[in-house]
């Protein structure tokens, strides 16, 4: 009759451990599609920093370009007067 009871409990620590192995497997699946998520937003992040680089480069390119502008049209003016 011990080894009866013995067994029914060591069936309940078995059981109890399948589900925690269960859980630890499902929690490091979960750790892993997370990596793979931050990887692929960070190369995504990459790519906007580098697209808005270049916006900032042709705005500052047309800014300076616009700041001479009077200077260039006065001499056209001038030139065609």
């Amino acid at each position: 009759m011990k080894d009866d009871h013995v067994a029914v409990l060591l069936e309940d620590l078995n059981s109890k451990f399948d589900a925690v192995t269960e859980l630890v497997t499902s929690v490091a699946k979960d750790v892993s599609t997370v990596k793979t998520d931050l990887a692929e937003a960070k190369t995504d992040l990459t790519e906007v920093k580098d697209t808005v680089r270049t916006i900032k480069a042709a705005v500052t390119d047309q800014t300076h370009e616009l700041k001479n502008h009077d200077r260039r049209l006065r001499r056209l003016e001038h030139k065609a007067a």
